[in-house]
């Protein structure tokens, strides 16, 4: 079972927005990336495969 997981971090706060496909976390990233942050970071989270986490897209200001 895989998790798209989106990070985002503004300063001090942090949010994280799951999603149950790919398609829809690369529209939130576009999207985010729209508003201010210090970084954003697009990651696949494969629980079938012992945990195993992989960045997509991610970008630091």
């Amino acid at each position: 079972m895989k998790k798209i997981i989106l990070y985002v971090k503004n300063g001090t706060e942090y949010e994280v927005h799951k999603f149950e496909n790919l398609g829809e976390g690369q529209k939130a990233f576009t999207k985010r990336r729209e508003k201010k942050f210090d970084y954003l970071e697009l990651g696949i989270d494969d629980l079938d495969q012992g945990g195993r986490y992989k960045i997509v897209r991610s970008i630091r200001l």
